[in-house]
């Protein structure tokens, strides 16, 4: 009969092993890490915080997908979320490898003159916030993408 700690072991194993194998669902708080990231920069220059939207979680999620399957890395020629925002702003970052680093990525978007303008922009109240893994030019990669929005 197996100890209480070989159990253990084995049970500690299949978790590791089941997280890597389902990295979304490992990482199902990841979009929120980012968001509020994003608002403690916004509050810094004093606006007010983003508010997570599904519509525009949806179209980022998409646009990530769709940099990967085409094999670029590109803003979006169309926002896809409809009329019922005034207007969208878009965000993307590229990472190396399959790390959820989003730190790395804000702090990227913080130093860019033209990321950061976005970020805060009062007008904007609503977010959403999209990643996909995969192969991009070859090289396995993580895209982000933010999708702002000013009803």
């Amino acid at each position: 009969m197996p100890s209480r700690t070989h159990i253990a072991v084995h049970l500690a194993s299949w978790c590791a092993l089941l997280a890597a194998a389902c990295p979304a669902s490992a990482k199902a708080g990841t979009g929120a890490q980012l968001i509020q990231r994003l608002n403690l920069e916004r509050a810094r220059v004093g606006l007010a915080p983003l508010k997570a939207n599904r519509r525009l979680s949806h179209a980022a999620r998409r646009q990530s997908r769709r940099q990967l399957r085409n094999d670029r890395f590109e803003h979006a020629a169309h926002l896809g979320v409809g009329r019922r925002f005034r207007h969208v702003g878009e965000l993307i970052a590229r990472q190396s490898g399959w790390r959820i680093d989003t730190a790395t990525v804000a702090l990227g978007w913080q130093n860019s003159p033209a990321h950061r303008s976005l970020i805060e922009t009062g007008s904007f109240r609503l977010v959403g916030v999209g990643w996909a893994r995969g192969r991009l030019g070859g090289d396995l990669t993580t895209i982000w993408t933010v999708r702002l929005g000013a009803r």
